[in-house]
């Protein structure tokens, strides 16, 4: 079923007709002023047609020129005003889509994303009950949401890993449990400044730090789950009403933003809906580095020329890269083994490349979970083939829940470089 436009939620304003009605405002001003009828007006949606004014009455002229500059000047500002924007985009992956019955389509305009997450919402409250326990489990409506054929191999076999559950958006993680990944961006700033960048990124916090720190052209989300896009989706939103300026404009936006069946560990019942505060998103340690970012993007919220809602496995990702901007992707720990097979791992790479010209590079942040320690390496397009860089890495331990242990990611086992630096202690970090 083909989704119909709703009105579009980033331009809500018709400012043609407002232009119109201040000039037959300055029109009947002049009516008024004479006794006889000095100018007619034909509009049509596009045009207006001046038929006559009294020669000997200069001020009748005055206005009509006033009349088009004002015309010309707020049709100017909406434009300038709407390019604030950007232009925004939700895509769902073919990977996805194989899973999701109701993403019919691979890209949905802004127009459209309205309608098709309310058909999301609305289809995966009952699921995520009864996934839940919550509620008795009925296949017949569960196959409504999740494709039939999906039960029949990982991850859907099961609903006792997070992954299915992840896709079906029954849990999911709004909270930023990066540790300083702004420090991540800021190292990149630093050894790349000349550069103009292109922004990609999993986690919710994560792309808006990004942007604050590193000034984004672009901003694309990257994600399984796509109510973390439903978020983003609503957080745009205030930030295109221009609701985040400060922390009493951000506290009053947040609870606004309708989120839920969020991802947790102490065997307390999930929520199918909360009304959520910053604590929802930013752990209190870090709350008011949170604040500030996202204060930031505000201020800077019209350099992005393009967001996309990319609903994806990293392997899966659509790249289209701007012609002579650096593309930074942010990876958390996504690229770990537990995530992401060797052979999904190179297919992420090989997509990289084909998305660039020889000669041009792309950089990858791996961030461990839980810990401040990151890597940064760059993927070098040749002509025939690419090759990886180190720039620089920490030592990796695994999450501190559970029995830590060191590991090396699928980087390692195929960079060029021998002995990188460590990143956290970087000299550029120390200027």
């Amino acid at each position: 079923m083909e989704l119909q436009p709703k009105q579009n939620l980033w331009n809500r304003q018709n400012d043609f007709f407002y232009i119109i009605r201040v000039i037959h405002l300055v029109l009947n001003q002049l009516k008024a002023a004479f006794d006889d009828k000095v100018i007619t007006m034909n509009t049509t949606y596009s045009k207006f047609r001046v038929t006559s004014i009294y020669q000997n009455k200069p001020i009748a002229f005055i206005a009509v020129i006033l009349s088009f500059w004002m015309l010309n000047h707020c049709a100017s500002a909406s434009v300038r005003e709407k390019n604030e924007a950007g232009t925004l985009n939700l895509t769902f992956s073919h990977g996805i889509r194989k899973h999701l019955v109701m993403a019919e389509k691979e890209t949905y305009t802004e127009e459209e994303i309205p309608l098709i997450l309310d058909r999301f919402r609305n289809a995966s409250s009952e699921v995520c009950k009864m996934v839940h326990k919550k509620i008795k489990y009925n296949s017949e409506k569960v196959y409504q949401y999740i494709n039939k054929d999906s039960f029949s191999a990982p991850p859907f076999k099961t609903w006792d890993t997070p992954l299915p559950k992840l896709i079906a958006g029954c849990w999911n993680f709004f909270k930023l449990n990066d540790i300083r990944p702004d420090i991540d961006f800021k190292l990149v700033s630093k050894l790349y400044p000349a550069h103009k960048k292109e922004c990609f990124s999993v986690g919710f916090m994560q792309p808006y730090i990004m942007h604050a720190v590193l000034g984004c052209e672009k901003v694309v989300m990257l994600d399984i789950d796509w109510r973390i896009m439903d978020g983003h989706y609503q957080l745009l939103t205030q930030f295109k009403n221009k609701a985040m300026t400060d922390k009493s404009m951000i506290d009053a936006s947040i609870p606004k933003l309708k989120i839920g069946w969020i991802a947790r560990f102490d065997n307390k019942p999930m929520e199918e809906s909360v009304v959520p505060a910053m604590d929802h998103i930013c752990f209190k340690h870090r709350q008011k580095e949170c604040y500030e970012y996202l204060s930031t993007f505000q201020n800077t919220f019209s350099l992005v020329k393009e967001f996309e809602l990319q609903v994806s496995h990293l392997h899966g990702s659509k790249f289209n890269f701007i012609k002579e901007r650096m593309p930074v992707i942010f990876l958390s720990n996504a690229i770990e083994d537990l995530y992401t097979s060797r052979d999904q791992f190179m297919e992420l790479m090989d997509r990289t490349a084909n998305a660039l010209p020889a000669g041009s590079s792309a950089l990858f942040i791996h961030h461990t979970a839980g810990r401040p320690q990151f890597g940064i390496y760059e993927l070098v397009k040749k002509v025939d083939s690419f090759e990886i860089l180190t720039i620089c890495k920490d030592p990796y331990m695994s999450s501190p829940v559970g029995e830590a242990y060191p590991y090396r990611t699928h980087f390692e086992k195929i960079t060029k470089t021998k002995n990188p630096p460590q990143c956290s202690n970087h000299p550029l970090l120390k200027e």
